[in-house]
């Protein structure tokens, strides 16, 4: 035996190269000398894939990528699915009806509880269901790239706090979860 390494939750993939060994948990990714196997570095904010690939990652020659459990906005790269926060003509209109569909639902809501028919305090499924996604911090789609090389030992930590050591890129990729990535050969 060379090394014995124990977790606590299952494995789900393993992937490595000349220089690191990647173990895949769930919403967790932990980094090894791919030599002498000690630790380098560990991600906790990966997001979960509904999909077979439960912790998607790409891991090229130094860099890997991987589903990001939320956006951060100081360290955007550009391109990506959002581009520079600039929306299209459709996507403006869409949340434009949204906007109008819930302030004329709220207003007849309103008119119907002064009218008398609808209970005062009843509630509204539609407005909970909406305003508790609008909670959540996680948003799924989004990718971040580290330099294997330039992160430093420890947590990886993507925030507001943090000054992204070792991030190369970060930005939405998809409005849905991601099930797959990889690099090319280049």
């Amino acid at each position: 035996m060379v090394k014995s390494i124990q977790f606590k939750t299952p494995i789900y993939d393993l992937h490595c190269n000349k220089h690191i060994l990647l173990v895949s948990l769930q919403e967790k990714i932990a980094a090894f000398d791919s030599c002498t196997f000690t630790k380098k570095f560990f991600v906790t904010s990966c997001y979960p894939c509904p999909g077979p690939c439960l912790n998607p990652i790409a891991l090229g020659n130094r860099w890997l990528a991987y589903a990001e459990n939320k956006l951060i906005r100081c360290h955007q790269s550009h391109g990506g699915a959002c581009g520079d926060n600039t929306q299209s003509y459709t996507a403006t209109v869409i949340n434009a009806a949204k906007t109008l569909k819930t302030g004329l639902t709220i207003v007849s809501k309103v008119v119907t509880q002064l009218a008398g028919t609808l209970p005062a305090g009843t509630p509204d499924e539609e407005g909970t269901t909406h305003s508790a996604s609008r909670r959540t911090p996680h948003s799924p789609g989004v990718i971040t790239i580290i330099d294997t090389d330039s992160v430093g030992e420890g947590q990886v930590l993507v925030s507001e706090d943090s000054d992204g050591e070792g991030v190369v890129a970060h930005f939405p990729a998809h409005d849905k979860p991601i099930s797959c990535m990889q690099f090319n050969p280049s």
